[in-house]
């Protein structure tokens, strides 16, 4: 797994909400 994908997951499951960092690209 890449940096970035890490960074996107950890946004994802931190701040599951479309304006959360990653959150709406993975949603």
């Amino acid at each position: 797994m890449t940096l970035a994908a890490s960074q996107q997951l950890f946004w994802y499951f931190s701040y599951p909400t479309p304006l959360a960092p990653g959150g709406d690209r993975l949603a």
